[in-house]
């Protein structure tokens, strides 16, 4: 009869301690989940200010930042840029245009964080964000790992889809890596 109380002790002290590990495990995600939360507007404007006059180096490091900040509009900028629609105003304000064609008299714009029309804009008032082939392959990947975060199979897929277009050393480590994450099965079957 000691030995049952004994046993009944231990196991009730096992799933104790499985509580509490569980609690703190619980503690530590919803912290850094709250760690994570998009980035206010303002930040990011701000940040996206900085692009018009960055080094390629300080560009890269913005896209890194853009992608820590979790913002919902952090892929279309990114895929904005690569596509070459990325273009700055005189006062600094970036904005998405819908159809990079400096030949027509106006270019119709797209705020980059509401995503909201935001008018129009003669090309000439209007200044592309560059890039170079290394900041190319940096946005492309850090659009796939923000694209890979999502919760929607759908993007995911897309991710997958558009990296094996351009298939590099860093794009290839970076699938065998989200494989190994991956829980939808047509996006697994994609990257296989």
């Amino acid at each position: 009869m000691t030995q049952t109380v004994t046993g009944r002790r231990r196991a009730f002290r096992r799933r104790l301690v499985l509580l509490v590990l569980v609690c703190l495990g619980a503690t530590a995600v919803s912290a850094v989940a709250q760690s994570q939360a998009p980035a206010a507007a303002d930040d990011l404007r701000t940040m996206l200010a900085t692009l018009k006059d960055a080094s390629f180096t300080d560009k890269e490091a913005v896209v890194d930042r853009l992608v820590a900040s979790g913002h919902a509009s952090v892929r279309p900028i990114l895929n904005a840029w690569l596509e070459d629609r990325l273009y700055a105003r005189a006062n600094g304000d970036l904005v998405i245009v819908k159809k990079a064609d400096e030949s027509l008299p106006a270019l119709e714009l797209v705020d980059p964080l509401s995503l909201a029309d935001a008018g129009s804009s003669p090309a000439a008032d209007l200044t592309s964000v560059g890039t170079n082939n290394r900041l190319r392959r940096v946005i492309r990947t850090a659009a796939a790992r923000f694209s890979f975060a999502s919760p929607d199979p759908r993007v995911r897929l897309t991710a997958v889809q558009q990296m094996a277009r351009a298939l590099e050393p860093a794009t290839v480590e970076l699938l065998q890596q989200h494989a190994n994450e991956e829980t939808d099965v047509s996006v697994k079957y994609e990257i296989e």
